[in-house]
Formats: C-alpha cells, sequence, structure tokens
C-alpha cells in the first residue's frame, strides 16, 4: 500500500509538471495573484495585471509573470513534504491527514518564498549590481539562496513537527 500512495505522489508530480509546461499565465493565477498581493502589501507599490504576462509594478519596472509564479518550487517543496511524511509518519491516519494538508502548507510555503525572493530582488538587485554580476545573475542567486532556505527550513519544522507528534503517540500509549 505505501509504494502505491509513493507511486501517486510521483505521477502527481510528473502531470503536474507536464501541465506547468502548457499553462498560461490565467492558470496560475492562483499563485501570481497572491505572489502580488504580498509584493504589494511589503513594497507599498500598486501592479496592474497584464493579460496573459503577469503583474507589473510601474515603480519598480518589474513583472510578475509565468517564470516568477514559483509552481516549480510548489511541486518541489510538495513532493519533499509528501514523501518525508508520508515515510515518517506510523499510523494511517497520520499519513493521510499529512499528505491531505501538504499541498495546502506547500502553496503557503510557496507564496512565502515567492514573495521573499521578490522582495529580496528589489532590495538587494541595485545595491549588488556592478560590472561583475549583471542583474538577471543576482536575480537568480538571491532565488536560489531564498528557495533553499525555505526548503530546508519547510523540511527541519516538518521534522520537528513528526517526531513531536511520534513521541506524543509514545508516550500516550505507555
Amino acid at each position: 500500500m505505501n509504494i502505491l500512495i509513493l507511486i501517486i505522489i510521483g505521477a502527481a508530480f510528473i502531470g503536474l509538471k507536464f501541465w506547468y509546461a502548457s499553462a498560461g499565465t490565467d492558470s496560475l493565477a492562483f499563485l501570481l495573484d497572491t505572489t502580488a498581493a504580498v509584493v504589494r502589501l511589503v513594497t507599498g507599490c500598486t501592479s496592474r495585471f497584464i493579460e496573459g504576462q503577469g503583474h507589473y509594478f510601474s515603480q519598480l519596472d518589474m513583472i510578475i509573470s509565468k517564470p516568477c509564479s514559483g509552481f516549480n518550487f510548489l511541486l518541489l517543496c510538495s513532493l519533499m513534504l509528501s514523501i518525508h511524511t508520508f515515510i515518517s509518519m506510523d499510523r494511517t491516519i497520520w499519513k493521510i491527514a499529512s499528505i491531505s494538508l501538504v499541498p495546502l502548507l506547500s502553496l503557503v510555503i510557496t507564496i512565502l518564498a515567492n514573495a521573499s525572493r521578490i522582495c529580496y530582488s528589489v532590495l538587494l538587485g541595485p545595491l549588488m549590481e556592478s560590472q561583475r554580476f549583471s542583474a538577471e545573475t543576482i536575480h537568480e542567486s538571491i532565488g536560489v539562496f531564498c528557495y533553499l532556505a525555505f526548503l530546508i527550513s519547510s523540511f527541519l519544522i516538518t521534522d520537528k513537527l513528526i517526531s513531536k507528534i511520534s513521541n506524543n503517540e509514545c508516550s500516550t500509549e505507555s
């Protein structure tokens, strides 16, 4: 049964990866709109949605578009947390609960990670630009740092929660 669930998780990951390849900006509105809202809140800048392109911030001369949606991070975070919680949980009820909650948790983590990446790029990008590094290199480097930091933090926090749940179950069974 466990192998079947892991195969389903893997198939969902692959299926969503193929879907993303053909998805348009409108299909990713659930990520783009919420990320843009967080960026607006943090920066105080306004944006307007441009059909087929994304959210344009004129004060920042920046557009949050499909490549900036964070969808690949969402998939990776969901896959990591799904497999980790599924393998680490002992009881079937906890496995089912974790598989049900992971997509929502991953979505929240993705929006926070994505908005952080964009805000850091806006704040630090101009300070770091020089003849050595292009704006694109800086933007990508900040993205790698933010996404990796959020993935590692998510894993460690989830691992602590799983340990706490397991320890509580062991102590109540004794």
